[in-house]
């Protein structure tokens, strides 16, 4: 896909662009004179990015653009599989960092709010990891997926880092004037103004949350930091990076902060209440499925469980970070609930079509899937084919690469657009579902019918890697069958 710059910003609107794919370039005001020099522009980028328009019109502010598609789609899914290895290979190491979990260090580590800081916390931890930076949790030994367990099944977790460091600091520092063995007071350079209060020292004492986070930040010998917390930690937080910025001379200035919005239930309940009615939904659709074979064994009980909490991460996630999650308690009344077995069955019914599609080669009935640069992809001709295409297969490179650079090289968490890779998920599931119901992908084996349902082969098979990648980086295994 084309990069977004300063002069165009690319959107997809179907319903203005008439006789046109889909992209909208709304451009400066000041530029409205020079239609011409625009034009000029658009052709060039276009063919730089390897595509061919067909036709550019203006109309009233904007462009729409006509595409090649038989050349587009040959383009996007031909350039997939090299992206899909160049972008996403955690084997390029480009830093080290650390997550801080700052709920650990107070008393509200528990419940709704923390099951969310924790869910956006491995999100964030696995696209770092992506981005090829070694990445580990202050959290001792124990993993996000851990804590996430703990969390579900309301076992407390605390973590204390060791004190020596921070005590060796505060006792030798220019701006801490040592109370006691337990208690100190931090005079700051400039007066401080934090949220609307004015601020010129800090009484320190050991039994606070601020004094346990400067201790796990002096034990990290990683000096970059993402701290992960909610907006109510938000004010000490600030003080607390302050009082580490004095002890350090500047590491402050290598702390990314994203505070994680709290979570609403409707009607009010419990984080048990919530994932009972996860676990209740999910148990009586396997019972419509499956019959009475749901109430044996260890299997369905685990299945469930995963069921539950990919639907509780996909709801959680929605949302961006900032922002409240509003949740209904009652499975009946929730409108997200499905959106994660949704997204696990289509991706599972990939894998029985594959799984189909390779029994019938090894019985004969098929010739074994070609390689991609034998495939005429040009016969991908539907409406669906090409949304599928032009929205996913050409878009999710990008949307993952532009998402680790804002989590790696941008000033704040704050403008990572941190859900839209669920948001993609639950967008191509559905589209991939209207586009399976319509489309018979395994036809009869007759030798003119074969190069289209290659080519629907390949397109599919690239559907799937992005639906497995994608549920990956929120740490949802995909199931091969539903």
């Amino acid at each position: 896909m084309l990069t977004q710059n300063k002069t165009f910003k690319i959107s997809k609107n179907n319903k203005k662009c008439f006789n046109a794919d889909y992209i909208c370039f709304y451009l400066n005001k000041s530029l409205d004179n020079e239609k011409n020099h625009q034009e000029q522009q658009l052709w060039q980028i276009f063919q730089s990015a390897g595509l061919k328009p067909t036709a550019i019109v203006y109309d009233r502010g904007h462009y729409t653009v006509k595409l090649d598609r038989k050349q587009a789609i040959a383009k996007f899914i031909k350039h997939f599989p090299t992206t899909f290895h160049a972008k996403f290979d955690e084997g390029s190491n480009t830093g080290s960092a650390f997550i801080n979990l700052v709920s650990l260090s107070y008393s509200n580590a528990a419940g709704c709010d923390w099951l969310r800081q924790l869910v956006f916390a491995q999100h964030l931890h696995n696209i770092l990891l992506r981005s090829g930076v070694v990445c580990s949790v202050a959290c001792g030994d124990v993993t996000i997926s851990d804590l996430i367990h703990k969390c579900l099944h309301e076992e407390p977790f605390t973590y204390t880092a060791p004190s020596s460091e921070l005590r060796l600091r505060l006792s030798t520092c220019n701006h801490v004037e040592v109370l006691d063995d337990h208690s100190w007071n931090v005079q700051f350079p400039e007066t401080l103004s934090i949220q609307g209060n004015s601020l010129n020292k800090w009484r320190l004492v050991e039994d606070s949350g601020i004094f346990r986070q400067l201790c796990i930040l002096l034990s990290s010998t990683k000096t970059v930091c993402y701290h992960i917390l909610s907006p109510s930690q938000s004010y000490q937080h600030q003080i607390m990076l302050v009082i580490f910025d004095l002890l350090t001379d500047g590491l402050a200035e290598k702390q990314q902060v994203l505070e994680v919005g709290s979570v609403k239930l409707s009607p009010p309940g419990t984080l048990k209440t919530l994932t009972e009615s996860r676990w209740e939904y999910l148990k009586k659709s396997s019972e419509e499925k499956y019959g009475t074979a749901v109430h044996e064994g260890q299997f369905w009980s685990e299945r469930i469980a995963e069921l539950a909490l990919a639907s509780l991460k996909f709801e959680l996630l929605s949302r961006s970070p900032k922002q409240t999650a509003s949740l209904a308690t009652d499975w009946e009344k929730g409108s997200d609930i499905k959106i994660g077995s949704f997204v696990l069955y289509n991706c599972s019914r990939l894998a029985t079509l594959f799984k189909n599609f390779e029994q019938q080669v090894k019985d004969g009935v098929y010739p074994a899937l070609p390689a991609l640069e034998d495939v005429d992809l040009s016969l991908l001709k539907s409406e669906d084919e090409w949304g599928l295409v032009f929205h996913y297969v050409g878009v999710y490179p990008q949307l993952v690469q532009e998402l680790s650079i804002s989590v790696t090289e941008e000033a704040t968490l704050c403008s990572a657009q941190l859900s839209q890779v669920v948001k993609l998920l639950h967008s191509l599931s559905r589209d991939l579902s209207t586009y399976y119901s319509r489309t018979h992908i395994l036809g009869e084996s007759r030798a003119h019918l074969m190069p289209t349902m290659m080519a629907r082969l390949w397109l599919l098979k690239l559907v799937q890697r992005i639906l497995i990648d994608g549920l990956s980086l929120v740490s949802i295994q995909a199931f091969e069958s539903m």
